[in-house]
């Protein structure tokens, strides 16, 4: 395995947004602020990509959702509303390994990460009192080798070095990456009580490359424009895990909604028709009949 030698890249920075207090954002009259760990996640990613800077409240007033936490998807789809901007989520059956979140970093792909705070219990980067389930925006890896990084620099929305009678970190700090990877696989995906996720598994948001990047599907080729930004053109349309359409169902996206495809495929034919559009690395797939504006204009 190649070790990188080069631990200085850097990319671009957001400003550091904290979750609290509750007062923060007041939604229908619900103080919210402290369950907005992953709206305040996803603002510092776009931030970090685009310079657009948002408030967590105004991710989460998006996602329409006035009732405890939110969900990875929740969030995506409202960054897409707001921004045009396509996040990739990875939960249920379809995560992903630590080793593609690192090398997600390298390329400078911000990252929503969820897990759960016992992990940090005791431990400099602490930020809870107990251990509760959370999320972080990953911003970037250095040292180590490409699959297995030193540290990752964390902003964890509720870092804030706020004084309480436990330690509060301040944020954004480096964690070690094995204190990351701990962090994901205490995550307990069916609520505060349920089973852990367990290690090699990682819940999370993927946003674009900062460089269009395309891993190709065998017999795929690459989209024309290269990325292709298109559109949901059915009231309901299915983001499948292959181009079949007995592929499992990811998750479903309105009509409108803005799809960035990166590749083109022959798959089960709809309509008349064979070919499906890809995401960059060929893990969520969409038949092109379902779609507007594929290979034009937006």
């Amino acid at each position: 395995m190649t070790r990188l030698t080069d631990s200085t890249q850097t990319f671009r920075r957001p400003l550091y947004q904290g979750e609290g207090p509750a007062e923060s954002c007041i939604i229908d009259g619900k103080p919210l602020g402290w369950t907005n760990c992953t709206p305040a996640s996803f603002a510092m990613a776009i931030d970090g990509m685009s310079g657009i800077r948002p408030t967590p409240c105004r991710i989460r007033r998006a996602t329409g959702d006035t009732s405890g936490g939110t969900t990875l998807r929740q969030c995506a789809d409202a960054t897409n509303a707001l921004y045009g901007i396509f996040v990739a989520t990875y939960t249920g059956g379809n995560v992903l390994t630590p080793q593609r979140v690192a090398r997600n970093a390298r390329a400078g792909r911000r990252q929503v990460v969820q897990g759960n705070t016992s992990a940090l219990i005791g431990k400099p980067q602490q930020s809870t009192q107990g251990g509760v389930n959370h999320a972080v925006m990953l911003q970037e890896v250095r040292g180590g080798t490409l699959d297995e990084p030193k540290e990752a620099l964390v902003y964890d929305p509720a870092a804030d070095g706020r004084v309480r009678s436990y330690h509060v970190d301040q944020g954004p700090s480096w964690w070690p990456w094995s204190l990351v990877k701990t962090f994901c696989a205490h995550l307990r995906p069916t609520g505060e009580t349920g089973a852990r996720l367990g290690p090699g598994k990682v819940y999370t948001a993927v946003y674009p490359d900062s460089e269009p990047h395309v891993k190709l599907r065998n017999g795929a080729v690459k989209s024309t424009p290269f990325p292709d930004r298109t559109r949901a053109a059915e009231t309901t349309v299915r983001i499948r895990s292959g181009p079949r359409t007995s592929a499992g169902v990811l998750y479903t996206v309105k009509s409108g909604t803005l799809l960035v495809g990166y590749q083109y495929v022959k798959g089960d034919s709809h309509e008349g028709s064979s070919l499906w559009l890809g995401n960059d690395d060929g893990t969520e797939w969409v038949h092109v009949k379902n779609l507007n504006h594929v290979g034009g204009t937006t």
